[in-house]
């Protein structure tokens, strides 16, 4: 049974009366919208005002032909499917068709099936990118959904933890030593919940191609000091640990960020999973312009029918390891994706109860000299006054010993209509603007704020997403700080702003 497209909307162009007469009866039988033209000129004018699915054309015409009415078309519109009536088949003349990227061409003189063919053939074209158009439309709806989730989800779970963690801070700084064991156990499971949800947010990022690389001149002493930090989780379990540094300039140009989140990960793992008194050697070298990393360890090893699936997302060696010693599996899938983004590859040696090795080689130029900014924290103008606007009662609490430790005077304002109703009101150095809040957003705070005040506004939000940051300055906000809340941090923006 003959198809009917009624979809579709045609352009027929053929200067010579007898043709048009014999063909459009035959494209009337298919397509329900045609239109038709005379010349090249004439088809052009109506390409130009409609949107045509396909055009089906003459090449010889008068006033313009048929090839230059094509790639004058094709200049504006590139989803136009063209098939192409003509009388010339030398092979020559065909492939400047195909160059020209015509997607049927009949030959003259021209049958019933030849013309049912083409239309069969070109109208399968346009289905098929219509369908993968709408697939692509839905994965890209799916993403935006999964996008906004990860937002709230990362909101939800970091301005808890903002609270959290900073009382926790505050408590072992006042301890006296009788609930240390505590204070640590509690701080170390908020820890490792941050590190969840940190893993689970870079990879949406990478995933969605939103995980930038930043290269900028760094001091290797990061590095160092980065691997340097595990010593004591080491000591714990009376492992050897030891730092090999073999040639390593003083400077190098790369994203020294993930380039220890890579290394930081590795370690972890190789001590999570290597039992007391055993070996741990981390080897970091510099040659060929390459900054090469290795990590090996005496743990348990893995199983060689598991190698191939170690960076797989949500990926341990079997069930039993998650039970026993936790984590979602996340670690070595960023890692893996991080080094390639780097310009290299993770790999992976291991056997089953003697040990891994995780090593990996990336391109690193040599770096210039940075200037050490010496950090001083006694430069907090004590008369400046701070507009806190944060819906936590928690936070709140939180924001109030902070700024009280510092002997800075505030306000607290619970929404955003507050805060904008307090900016008029009073005279304050800086705002803290927290972004999710009821009824009127940080975001749309800052705006109405700005339409009277240029006060610094700083973005004090659990947001944790790519784009967010670029998202608050554009907003009118002048700097951005995430929670869980750094309080050194703040004291250095406090700094900046006062």
């Amino acid at each position: 049974m003959k198809e009917i497209y009624e979809d579709l909307k045609v352009l027929f162009v053929e200067d010579d009366k007898d043709t048009q007469e014999e063909l459009l009866p035959i494209l009337n039988k298919y397509f329900i919208n045609i239109d038709t033209a005379k010349n090249g000129k004439e088809g052009l004018e109506k390409a130009t005002k409609n949107e045509y699915d396909i055009i089906i054309t003459d090449i010889v015409m008068p006033k313009l032909d048929g090839i230059e009415m094509i790639q004058k078309i094709k200049l504006n519109n590139s989803k136009t499917k063209f098939i192409v009536m003509t009388a010339y088949s030398n092979k020559e003349f065909l492939i400047k068709l195909i160059e020209l990227g015509i997607n049927a061409y009949l030959i003259k003189p021209i049958t019933f099936s030849q013309i049912a063919n083409s239309i069969k053939k070109v109208t399968n074209e346009i289905y098929t990118e219509k369908n993968l158009k709408k697939h692509i439309d839905e994965i890209e709806k799916l993403s935006r959904i999964k996008s906004e989730f990860l937002a709230n989800m990362s909101h939800e779970i970091r301005t808890p933890l903002n609270a959290i963690l900073g009382f926790i801070k505050i408590m072992k700084e006042e301890d006296n030593g009788k609930f240390t064991k505590y204070l640590n156990i509690i701080d170390s499971s908020s820890q490792t919940l941050l590190t969840i949800i940190n893993d689970i947010l870079d990879l949406s990022k990478i995933e969605a191609g939103k995980m930038k690389i930043e290269l900028i001149n760094f001091h290797t002493d990061e590095i160092y000091n980065t691997i340097e930090l595990f010593e004591e989780k080491a000591k714990e379990k009376n492992i050897d640990y030891k730092i090999k540094f073999i040639n390593v300039p003083e400077y190098l140009y790369s994203d020294v960020h993930r380039i220890k989140q890579v290394i930081s990960n590795l370690i972890s793992n190789a001590i999570k999973f290597t039992p007391e008194n055993k070996k741990i050697e981390v080897i970091v070298k510099y040659e060929n312009n390459k900054l090469y990393v290795e990590v090996k360890d005496e743990g348990i090893g893995i199983p060689k029918d598991k190698l191939s699936t170690i960076f797989n997302s949500f990926s341990q060696a079997d069930n039993s390891t998650t039970r026993k010693y936790g984590g979602t599996g996340l670690g070595l899938t960023i890692s893996y994706r991080l080094v390639q983004m780097l310009g290299g590859e993770l790999k992976v040696e291991s056997e089953l109860h003697k040990g891994s090795k995780f090593y990996f080689s990336i391109p690193v130029k040599i770096g210039n000299a940075i200037e050490e900014k010496i950090e001083d924290n006694n430069h907090i103008d004590k008369n400046i006054k701070i507009l806190i606007a944060e819906d936590n009662s928690a936070n709140q609490m939180f924001m109030r010993v902070i700024l009280n430790k510092l002997n800075v005077d505030f306000d607290i304002a619970n929404n955003g209509e507050e805060a904008i109703y307090l900016a008029r009101k009073n005279k304050y150095d800086i705002i803290l603007m927290d972004i999710n809040m009821p009824n009127i957003s940080g975001i749309e705070a800052t705006k109405e704020i700005r339409k009277f005040s240029n006060i610094p506004i700083i973005a004090l939000t659990a947001s944790a997403l790519d784009g967010d940051k670029e998202r608050f300055l554009e907003a009118g906000m002048n700097d951005y700080l995430s929670k869980p809340l750094d309080i050194h941090k703040l004291k250095i923006i406090l700094e900046k702003y006062s």
